[in-house]
């Protein structure tokens, strides 16, 4: 039986040779240190990382243009080493804004130069509220809110008008300086709030309980248009989903996972999810099927690495967890390689292997990063090289049990997967 099995797993290993897969999640960063809790997307070159200081109270701000490929810390003023961060919006890769708490003061502040310099535009500094929700508009025109006020400007957070929430907002989201959607807590209910006059008057779209939890909020809002919305109930697996401005609710179980940590849809159909252990799934449907796309899971990253935070801009994605780990997702097709790719010299050996034999790499040149990953998402070997001429072998780690695996192959530019069978 053994051996039929495996000969099943070599004809389709030999049948889909060659073949690159493009759509994957790639390690774009891993210093093992800090740890990392927002992530926001600003274009696919472009993208936030907010983290808290490990040596005290505090949060830092890293930024690429890259593409991941280079990463630097954005330094704040000294009266800001004591914020901590609660969320962060870009309206494009030059105009954003972060909101939290300083030194138990409400604090807002915006950028106009790809973070390079911030600017304090707090609506109540007295408030010890802070600052949990950000919705822009542009530049000039937004909404902010704590827990129970939603403000309101209309010149860049130079002056603020405050109006009522309606509900214990956990997240905001607007379309236009009119209508707008508010989450949260009304009483024990998790409730979804519209307003079509800019914050001044509300009505209750939705409002429901989680059955396997006793804490009962709208965790997360993510307005595609007027019409498509998404909304996901804290400490659950369930987004529930409006396609004529809230009329009617879908409610979306994403029965692979447990507990929703986290999601992002780039447009009414296409979204990914995050679960609370690290994982990460995809869906091309609305929601009414997942696929499967990557976990941090098994201590691959060390033995506590947990993911908390996604963000896509278009096709492109990052998420970010503890340890210092960075994530960037890449779509694609996949199919035979079109002979344009430099890493398409790259060749693995022997493949198919035994367990336990030694694996050799040649083709290469330059730096490289390689991970191996299981069939089920597992990181089994992750190794940096350097290849001085196409012509050196490079031996990595080998793998001590049968399956098929994804060979991740990364030079800061491009990525592409081999197949590796082991028997």
């Amino acid at each position: 039986m053994k051996t039929k099995i495996l000969s099943g797993i070599l004809m389709a290993f030999l049948a889909s040779v060659p073949q690159v897969l493009t759509a994957q999640w790639n390690m774009v960063r891993f210093d093992e240190y800090n740890n990392f809790n927002k992530a926001f997307t600003a274009s696919p070159q472009t993208a936030f990382v907010g983290g808290t200081n490990m040596t005290g109270p505090g949060s830092f701000l890293l930024r690429t243009n890259d593409g991941g490929t280079t990463w630097d810390s954005i330094n704040f003023s000294t009266s800001l080493a004591t914020t901590n961060l609660y969320h962060m919006s870009f309206t494009d890769v030059n105009n954003g804004f972060i909101g939290g708490i300083n030194n138990n003061n409400q604090i807002l502040m915006s950028t106009t130069d790809n973070g390079s310099t911030w600017n304090t535009i707090t609506p109540d500094p007295s408030s010890s509220l802070p600052i949990i929700s950000i919705s822009f508009i542009n530049q000039l025109e937004g909404f902010a809110s704590n827990e129970s006020e939603i403000f309101k400007t209309t010149d860049g957070g130079v002056t603020w008008v405050a109006n009522p929430s309606p509900l214990i907002v956990n997240t905001i989201a607007f379309t236009d300086m009119f209508t707008g959607f508010a989450g949260g807590t009304t009483g024990t209910l998790a409730s979804v709030f519209k307003t079509t006059d800019g914050g001044q008057t509300w009505s209750n779209l939705i409002a429901t309980t989680n059955a396997q939890s006793f804490v009962n909020a709208m965790k997360k809002l993510d307005v595609i248009n007027s019409n498509v919305i998404y909304s996901s109930l804290e400490y659950s697996n369930k987004i529930f989903k409006t396609s004529n401005s809230g009329l009617t609710w879908d409610t979306i179980s994403i029965s692979p996972i447990n507990t929703l940590q986290d999601f992002d849809f780039i447009n009414a159909t296409d979204g990914h999810a995050l679960s609370s252990m690290g994982e990460i799934y995809g869906t091309t449907d609305g929601g009414l099927t997942w696929n499967f796309e990557y976990a941090v899971s098994g201590g691959v990253y060390g033995p506590s690495v947990f993911l908390s935070s996604l963000s896509f801009s278009g096709t492109t994605g990052y998420v970010c967890g503890t340890s210092g780990l960075i994530k960037k997702f890449t779509d694609g097709t996949t199919g035979m390689t079109n002979g344009n790719s430099i890493l398409e010299q790259v060749t693995l050996f022997p493949n198919p292997t035994a367990k336990g034999n030694e694996i050799s790499m040649s083709g290469m040149e330059g730096n490289y990063t390689i991970e191996i990953v299981n069939s089920v998402g597992q990181l089994v070997v992750k190794q940096d090289l350097y290849a001085e001429g196409s012509n050196s072998v490079h031996k990595i780690m080998p793998i001590l049990s049968s399956g098929i695996y994804s060979v991740s192959l990364f030079n800061g530019h491009e990525c592409e997967i081999l197949k590796l069978v082991v028997y």
